[in-house]
């Protein structure tokens, strides 16, 4: 008999309303151990609306979510979750060490200190985000792109089973975006999977091992080349899907609907 492995996040027949507004609707699928995925789908989508779900954020109004093969709430601290830049206080007071300690509060507590494995634990990922230089500076103080690696450190530093990053690539520096695919791929080494939203239609084709199109139903998921395709693209994305000379895909942001864009 083949051998069986577990999944390690396991979406099943999910919905997400706001209100009287289904944003989800009946999705579902699964993410292999150790893999990347990127999300992609038009604004208003539900791309981060899938992952505010998944991470507890969000009620979901049916269906179950798995991990381990097992209830969320059972392994939910096995999840860790970066969110959009801008949905964060970065006037908070804080340096960048006290930030990446804080993905160490669901092992150690709140309220007790932290031990000398937790240190070095935040030390590795201060040293693998490439920002231990940069570690007693106040958040306020840095770029979008060190901002973005700060937040990172902090998942890593929760040892996490599964990575969840919304929207990581928007507005940094290249150094950054690279450091950032370094470390996807760090992570499929140590069977860690990595779930992605990007915008970037030739990222999600040639950086990930699959794709997960939306567009508020599941339209697709699995390989890119089964993905994007001008019929799945075209479901997801209508007029606004262009495919240039070269074969690049690009999405005239000026053609989508923009009216969800804040449960998107």
């Amino acid at each position: 008999m083949p051998e069986i492995i577990p999944h390690h996040l396991k979406i099943e027949n999910i919905s997400v309303n706001y209100g009287d507004r289904t944003i989800l609707n009946g999705v579902s699928f699964f993410v292999e151990h150790g893999s990347s995925l990127a999300v992609i789908g038009p604004n208003g989508a539900g791309k981060s609306t899938l992952f505010k779900a998944i991470v507890g954020l969000l009620p979901i109004e049916s269906g179950k979510i798995w991990i381990h093969d097992q209830p969320y709430h059972m392994h939910k601290d096995c999840v860790a979750y970066v969110p959009q830049r801008e949905e964060i206080d970065w006037k908070f007071p804080v340096t960048v060490k006290d930030v990446v300690m804080m993905g160490r509060y669901n092992r150690i507590g709140w309220f007790n200190r932290p031990k000398k494995h937790d240190y070095e634990v935040v030390n590795h990922a201060l040293e693998e985000l490439k920002i231990d230089h940069i570690a007693n500076s106040s958040i306020d103080e840095l770029s979008g792109g060190q901002q973005q690696r700060v937040f990172l450190a902090r998942a890593i530093a929760q040892e996490p089973h599964i990575l969840i990053m919304d929207e990581p690539f928007t507005g940094i520096d290249t150094p950054t975006q690279e450091v950032t695919f370094s470390l996807i791929e760090k992570l499929k080494t140590r069977k860690v999977t990595v779930m992605v939203s990007t915008h970037d239609l030739n990222l999600a084709a040639s950086r990930f091992d699959n794709v997960l199109l939306i567009n508020q139903r599941l339209i697709s998921v699995g390989p890119p080349k089964k993905v994007l395709t001008h019929q799945h693209m075209e479901l997801a994305f209508g007029n606004s899907f262009l495919v240039l000379d070269d074969g690049q895909m690009i999405m005239d942001e000026c053609c989508q609907d923009h009216s969800h864009e804040s449960v998107d």
